[in-house]
């Protein structure tokens, strides 16, 4: 009898671990899934963005912490055959700020609540894919840029900022001190505005607050536009994003 019931218990355990196996090979995770706020803090403007990569999927749906449908892509014919890899897309950016603002930041942040929006879809295979993209209220405040100042020397141009340490209120749009605030990493762009064109891009640790531009990346007499973006740190990932603009004109050659 005793030995009838051990052999019951380690079938038992065999179809479990079996089963969990199975189960496992049935579900592919998604590589990467971030949800996020990104605020151009000198144009007052905000919005959202959804970042996806992953093994080729044909189809993926979003859905809310509380289970809502919010988000829904499908490829058809070749492209459900070949299947997608990464997505990006980003929403409207309504104005937060000024004569002309459509939206609250305390409204934006009602439309898409804090937590866990569960992504599913499926693998052009067939296995079921998952990921969980976590998003977060804490908007710190953009980069008040320091550096250039005046007509700065292709050759030698530095741009800087002050560290930040403060968060956007909601309810008025104004930075305020924050404990809440913890920035992973620093982004800085630099455009030619004669051809719009993106000249240097570079992303830096959470620590920097100035980078020399390469005298390569810049010609004399020239007018650059110019963004510091800092970004939030999402329990280890890349999270909320606030852009701060700005722009300058290198010397004359010499």
């Amino acid at each position: 009898m005793k030995y009838t019931i051990f052999s019951a218990l380690a079938a038992l355990v065999l179809c479990s671990l079996a089963l969990n196996s199975f189960a496992k090979k049935d579900t592919v995770e998604l590589d990467e899934a971030r949800f996020i706020f990104e605020i151009n803090y000198t144009d007052g403007d905000i919005g959202v963005q959804l970042i996806l990569d992953s093994d080729p999927f044909d189809s993926i749906k979003g859905f809310t912490p509380d289970g809502q449908l919010f988000f829904q892509m499908q490829g058809k014919n070749s492209l459900m055959d070949l299947g997608i890899t990464e997505n990006f897309f980003e929403s409207n950016e309504p104005l937060f700020r000024g004569e002309d603002a459509e939206i609250t930041i305390e409204e934006i942040l009602d439309m898409f609540p804090e937590g866990d929006y569960e992504l599913q879809g499926m693998t052009v295979e067939g296995l079921k894919l998952e990921g969980t993209a976590t998003l977060s209220h804490v908007l710190p405040c953009g980069p008040v840029i320091t550096s250039p100042a005046g007509n700065p020397d292709p050759d030698n141009t530095v741009i800087a900022w002050n560290d930040v340490t403060e968060e956007i209120d909601p309810e008025t749009g104004d930075c305020v001190p924050s404990d809440d605030v913890d920035i992973i990493a620093y982004e800085v762009i630099v455009e030619n505005d004669d051809v719009q064109q993106i000249v240097f891009d570079v992303l830096l640790p959470g620590s920097a607050n100035s980078i020399t531009v390469s005298p390569e990346f810049l010609d004399f007499d020239t007018e650059y536009d110019l963004e510091v973006i800092a970004i939030q740190n999402n329990d280890g990932e890349y999270g909320n994003q606030t852009i701060t603009e700005d722009d300058f004109t290198t010397s004359e050659e010499p």
